[in-house]
């Protein structure tokens, strides 16, 4: 039981280390890296940053911020066009490059003599009459004696 309580002890430490690490990530990008600090400092840190980020987000003209996502929006879309056309252009060059390799590659020619093709004897399938007449027969038989004679 104690081994148990232990690997349950470790594994949810080990959470909280990770847990921990992301926070730290999260801290870092947005202010100052310090390593003094403990995981609830930071995340009240960054929460009120996050109030007053959305404060301030409140006090701004709409249109405004309407019109900025627009533009962001729209060299982002710029952006999106621009590198689909190069990918296509890249592929595009590969596919000619290929092209003239191979017309540009000797032409494989046979030497020697020329083989001639093997013929294929058919093969002769034999009607045996008299062996599917016994066959039927046996199947009547079989057949009367199982459901009787049918007229």
């Amino acid at each position: 039981m104690k081994v148990q309580y232990k690997n349950e002890f470790n594994n949810k430490s080990k959470e909280i280390e990770k847990i921990t690490d992301k926070i730290r990530k999260i801290y870092d990008q947005f202010f100052e890296h310090d390593d003094h600090m403990k995981a609830s400092t930071m995340l009240n840190k960054i929460n009120a940053g996050l109030e007053d980020f959305y404060n301030r987000s409140a006090l701004l003209d709409q249109k405004y911020m309407n019109q900025q996502q627009k533009e962001i929006n729209k060299i982002r879309r710029e952006q999106q066009r621009a590198d689909q056309m190069m990918q296509k252009e890249l592929v595009a060059q590969v596919k000619k490059e290929q092209a003239l390799e191979r017309a540009n590659k000797p032409i494989v020619r046979r030497t020697g003599r020329p083989l001639v093709a093997r013929s294929f004897i058919p093969k002769v399938i034999k009607n045996n009459d008299e062996e599917l007449r016994l066959k039927a027969l046996a199947e009547r038989r079989q057949t009367e004696m199982l459901f009787g004679k049918f007229e």
